[in-house]
């Protein structure tokens, strides 16, 4: 955790992405009760929200111009923008996580105080820890968030994907990337697919997607920025390269019913 002046504050916090910043003072009790809070809560959050502290007492006109009038009192920025919420007096741990999951990835469930029924956890958790791990987990395989972000385009125009599979999953999903990529070609193992009849009329009478019946893949190479599939013909026992921008894997499991 830092300590920062005002001559600071426009690189530190105005172009320093997520922050929270304490305004402190010296002989202060309700500073006092804070300050363990939020030494804790940025270890907790650290990695996501950069935490921040100031004396209050030497950096009056910047207190004054933020609107801060009283100690302990935190600013929560975004993108260099201040967020309207401002914590200040006898600040509960509770309200300070309530603010910082609005900042992170996570929803409703951040803001919720108790999940008790989520899949692989056999105790009750806690909303706002709950949507911090899921969003830390996937982080280890190099995820980057971008919160609040409209997607206004997804650039897939040249683009050419192969999708394993032949039922609902598998030919709603090819249709749906049609929309985007330029070339689709489906493989499947059997002469005829298993999807529903108004799923297989959509798929045939759509010019962009061709469905290679009888062929398994046997294998996927990463070539480049290319995705190398490598399929069977289950008649002629012939293979072939299909060279594409991605491949999906849209199968069923096999139910055990014994």
């Amino acid at each position: 955790m830092k300590e920062i002046t005002s001559a600071e504050f426009e690189t530190e916090v105005l172009a320093g992405g997520k922050v929270v910043l304490d305004f402190y003072s010296t002989e202060c009790p309700p500073c006092e009760a804070v300050a363990p809070k939020f030494e804790g809560l940025a270890k907790l959050y650290g990695n996501d929200i950069k935490f921040l502290k100031i004396f209050r007492q030497q950096n009056r006109e910047l207190a004054t111009t933020l609107g801060v009038k009283s100690s302990t009192t935190l600013l929560f920025f975004d993108g260099g923008v201040q967020s309207p919420v401002t914590l200040s007096g006898g600040i509960k741990r509770s309200d300070i996580i309530r603010q910082l999951d609005t900042m992170l990835p996570g929803g409703q469930v951040s803001t919720t105080h108790e999940v008790s029924n989520y899949p692989g956890f056999i105790e009750p958790q806690p909303g706002y820890m709950l949507s911090h791990n899921m969003s830390e987990q996937p982080k280890l395989c190099g995820t980057v968030y971008k919160v609040a972000v409209d997607v206004s385009m997804i650039d897939l125009v040249k683009k050419e994907v192969v999708v394993i599979g032949s039922g609902n999953s598998a030919v709603e999903e090819a249709d749906f990337i049609s929309r985007f990529a330029s070339k689709i070609t489906m493989v499947h193992q059997f002469d005829a697919l298993t999807a529903n009849k108004q799923a297989k009329e959509k798929l045939f009478a759509n010019p962009k997607i061709d469905v290679l019946f009888s062929h398994e893949p046997r294998s996927f190479v990463r070539d480049g920025n290319m995705m190398i599939t490598e399929v069977e013909d289950l008649k002629t026992k012939t293979r072939t390269r299909l060279s594409g921008d991605g491949t999906i894997a849209a199968i069923a499991i096999a139910k055990e019913l014994n």
